[in-house]
Order: structure tokens, then C-alpha cells, then sequence
């Protein structure tokens, strides 16, 4: 939870709300354009706790300009009568004039005064300002292509449901976003979108991490999705900029916007990762066979503290963080004396007690044996027992 308030600091497009009322909601608000009309969009995702006895949910949308309401919109919600009551979804389109608002979201699950909240999103219309535009950044945690124009959640043939609270947790590896670039007039020109994502510390200061380009046709009007790897980011607050610049990299305009990345097993391993050295350099560039291979033959002398960081890599990682593990296991099996040669001799001895202990049912250094072998080394003694009456054949070591 700690990571979710933090984020509202910097991230100003999105409210959410989880008070003493039964009733739980996020709100992303985004400004786009149309023709020459801007209009706020309103993505809400609601949802009612399950022992609460009521399947209802009362929405209004008051829109709020120097303290006086210029704009109130009523519905009301019913969840899917079922043991869970489904998140309901809703989106609303709201076509303001240029200025400053206050958009406040009143719920309410059984018409009392009690269970009454309220949350407040600020927007800002701005006017557009040049030949060229740019709407603000959405967040998506879904976003593709679709046929279906009956489907609600959707525009410009894209289908799409926003990231919740801005922030990508552990399995997250991807960022989506879309946004929309405007213009006077058809130009037979191109911009360059510049993509940057910097990193801000507790003082505020940015330092950026990862920037990208796509060239693109300028067009009136111009809707773009965009997938990013962000899976080697550590946890931190961040900035997604995107620029749009002539040919000559000169700026033509910006947006912005924040967003939370929690990611433990790159905050472990963050150091590691920006060394520029001769070994880290060997391990990124093993065979990605041949790292798969050595992740399952170090398990024998993983520690127990990194096991769940093992299974999570066997599951889930990426090719790039199991090389950054190994990296690091036999840097440490090392002490940084030789870590390709420490590789060189346990790949060695892998190999030879796959070969010695294959069963068929999977690596040699996966049987019992195997696993001690290991651990341990070559045995000083082995004595074979075959004679021993209600037991399979075994061995002594």
C-alpha cells in the first residue's frame, strides 16, 4: 500500500478510493481531442465488498470550474448477482471547454448518507497552442486491436483497460500505452517520437534509464499504441515522457506522466547490473540453452534464502535475468577472483554427473545422487548393497 500512496504524489491522472464505505474505486482520467472539442475521459473500475449485502452502486459525476458546478451526470450500477460481485466498468466522455476543473465522483451502495465518498480528480484543458499536438498519456494494463465497434471499451478499433493506480507490480514486464497526435493539416513530413522513462528520487531529481524512438507520418489526426519492456527496471517512482521533435531533433511538444514499477528481484540485483566488467560481460553473452542448462545445475548450492528468487526465475524470469543470477552466483563462489573460470569448472563437473547419473526422467544432476554429488563432491567410498531383502538395490557413500 505503501508503494499505491506514494505514487498519487506523482501521479495526477488517476484517483482511487478504499474508505470505511463498502464500495472500492479507481478513476483514471485522460484529455484528448476531437476535432477542435477537448474532452476528458473517465475510466471507472468499481467494485462492492463481498460480504456487503448490496449488489448496487450509485454514481454521480459533478464537474466542478471556480467552485460552481457546471456539469452533474447520475447512474446507477448493479453488480452480477453471484457468491463475488464483479468489478463494473464504466467509461465517460466529457466534452469541456479550455480551463481548469474539479471532477468529483460521489458512490454510494445504499442510498445513505453514510455510505456516501467522494473522490476529486483535477484536470486541466489546455488549449491547443501549435500546428502540431499531442494528447496526454494512457496507461493501459490491456491494449490491442479489435474488430468488435459494439464493444464498449474501446476506440479507433483499439480495446484497452487502464493500469491500475499507474503501477506495474512483479509480473508486469510490460508498459502499454496510447496517445493521439493532432495536426492543422496532412503534412507529407514525419516527426521522430522520442519515448523517455526517467527515474526520480527523493529529491525530485530525474535520471533517465531508457529512451527509444519511433519515426512516424504526420497526420491530422493519429492514434498510437506502444508496448515497452520494462521488466529490468527496479522499484522506484518514474517519468514516461514522450517528445515529438522535427527531423532536425528540434522540440515541437511533450506530455508526461508518472508511474510506480515494483520489482524485487532487480532491486537485489541493481549494483550488479551496471558493472561494466570483463566477467559480467562472459555471462551476457552464454548461449541462452546453456543458461537455462547451468539455472537448474547451481540448484543443489543455492542457498535456501535465494530458492524463492530460483523458483521464480524457472518460472517466470527472462533470459537476461537468469544470466545476471549466475552472474552473480559465481561471482560470489569466487570471490571475484575468476567467475568464467569458477562457471568453466562447475559446468564441467555438471556435465560429467549428468552423463554418470542420467536417468531418463530428467538430469543426472537432479537424481539423489546427482543433487549430493553437487553439493559435496566425489565420494571417498562407495559401497554398493544389492542383498539388502525388502529393498531395491542402493549405495553406500
Amino acid at each position: 500500500m505503501f508503494h499505491r500512496i506514494l505514487s498519487l504524489f506523482f501521479v495526477l491522472n488517476c484517483c482511487t478510493s478504499s474508505l470505511l464505505s463498502q464500495v472500492h474505486a479507481y478513476i483514471q482520467s485522460t484529455v484528448f481531442y476531437q476535432d477542435e472539442n477537448p474532452y476528458v475521459e473517465l475510466f471507472y473500475i468499481m467494485s462492492i465488498d463481498e460480504a456487503s449485502q448490496s449488489s448496487h452502486i450509485a454514481l454521480q459525476i459533478l464537474v466542478k470550474q471556480n467552485n460552481e458546478y457546471v456539469k452533474a451526470l447520475k447512474y446507477n450500477f448493479n453488480t452480477q448477482q453471484s457468491k463475488k460481485h464483479h468489478p463494473i466498468l464504466h467509461i465517460e466522455r466529457i466534452i469541456l471547454p479550455i480551463g481548469s476543473y474539479e471532477i468529483e465522483s460521489v458512490f454510494n451502495h445504499s442510498n445513505s448518507i453514510e455510505t456516501e465518498h467522494r473522490l476529486l480528480n483535477p484536470v486541466e484543458i489546455k488549449p491547443k497552442n501549435a500546428s502540431i499536438n499531442i494528447s496526454e498519456i494512457q496507461l493501459c494494463s490491456t491494449l490491442k486491436n479489435t474488430l468488435d465497434s459494439t464493444y464498449k471499451y474501446q476506440k479507433n478499433g483499439i480495446q484497452y483497460e487502464p493500469q491500475l493506480f499507474n503501477t506495474y507490480e512483479p509480473q508486469d514486464r510490460l508498459m502499454q500505452f496510447y496517445y493521439e497526435t493532432y495536426s492543422n493539416q496532412e503534412q507529407k513530413e514525419s516527426l521522430i517520437h522520442h519515448y523517455i522513462i526517467e527515474k526520480i528520487d527523493t529529491l525530485l531529481h530525474r535520471t533517465k534509464v531508457i529512451d527509444w524512438y519511433k519515426k512516424k507520418e504526420i497526420k491530422r489526426y493519429n492514434p498510437v499504441i506502444i508496448t515497452q519492456d520494462i521488466s529490468n527496471l527496479p522499484s522506484g517512482n518514474y517519468i514516461l515522457r514522450i517528445e515529438l521533435l522535427k527531423m532536425d531533433k528540434s522540440m515541437v511538444t511533450k506530455t508526461e506522466i508518472g508511474f510506480i514499477r515494483i520489482n524485487p528481484f532487480w532491486d537485489r540485483f541493481v549494483d550488479v547490473y551496471y558493472e561494466e566488467t570483463a566477467s559480467r560481460r562472459f555471462f551476457e553473452t552464454l548461449p541462452n540453452d546453456t543458461a537455462q542448462y547451468m539455472l537448474k545445475a547451481i540448484k543443489p548450492n543455492v542457498p535456501s534464502t535465494d530458492m524463492p528468487i530460483l523458483n521464480y526465475l524457472k518460472k517466470n524470469g527472462n533470459i537476461a535475468e537468469i544470466k545476471l543470477y549466475l552472474y552473480d552466483f559465481f561471482r560470489k563462489a569466487s570471490n571475484d577472483a575468476s567467475s568464467p573460470s569458477k562457471y568453466f569448472e562447475y559446468l564441467n563437473t555438471a556435465l560429467a554427473v549428468d552423463t554418470r547419473f542420467n536417468s531418463g526422467f530428467g538430469k543426472g544432476f537432479e537424481t539423489d545422487r546427482g543433487v549430493i554429488y553437487m553439493r559435496y563432491g566425489n565420494p571417498s567410498e562407495i559401497i554398493p548393497v544389492d542383498q539388502d531383502n525388502g529393498a531395491f538395490p542402493y549405495e553406500i557413500w
